[in-house]
């Protein structure tokens, strides 16, 4: 197939040189084209990539899911281990407000996914 199209990127003098390295170390040789497309390629069927400011948000969002399946333990366990245990001390609204939170989560989860597609 011939390669007609060119493609033109910025990159700081160190990420050129680091790219010459991993051209040399991975192809035997310096070819900058061949480095990208064999990188292109190995990426496009793996997992998505998450830039590093959605990489916080998604670990801040797995760790708030992780804290809310900690209380639904803690919840579950309670009210198994005795019959006469009311969910009255929880508040009304507390399971209300449980699934909202999930729900936005949810949300925070997909966008995250859905941008790196």
């Amino acid at each position: 197939m011939a390669k007609k199209n060119r493609l033109e990127i910025r990159i700081s003098n160190t990420d050129k040189e680091l790219a010459r390295q991993l051209s040399q170390e991975i192809l035997g040789d310096i070819n900058l084209s061949k480095l990208f497309i064999k990188m292109l390629h190995a990426t496009s069927t793996t997992k998505p990539i998450i830039l590093d400011e959605q990489l916080v948000d998604f670990r801040l969002a797995v760790r708030q899911l992780s804290g809310i399946a900690r209380n639904l333990n803690q919840v579950t366990r309670r009210l198994n281990s005795d019959d006469n245990v009311s969910l009255e001390p929880l508040g009304n609204n507390y399971l209300a407000t449980l699934t909202q939170y999930v729900c936005q989560l949810n949300d925070q989860f997909k966008l995250i996914i859905n941008n790196n597609k």
